[in-house]
């Protein structure tokens, strides 16, 4: 598993590298900003299963 995860961290960072030289500076931001709704909704889920209460809605929109 933590290969797997592995390889697709290194080839979706290729992307958004990548990505960050070749879109348009707007559509970079847009995309940054996605990544970091996703990796917060990820952080929420790994501490509502720990059993920590979690304000998601209000720390994904300030977050975001």
């Amino acid at each position: 598993m933590p290969k797997a995860r592995l390889i697709s961290g290194t080839l979706v960072g290729a992307f958004f590298l990548s990505a960050a030289f070749f879109f348009p500076q707007i559509w970079v931001w847009g995309v940054i900003a996605v990544v970091c709704m996703f990796g917060q909704l990820e952080f929420y889920a790994i501490m509502d299963h720990a059993g920590i209460p979690v304000f998601r809605v209000l720390g994904v929109l300030c977050g975001t």
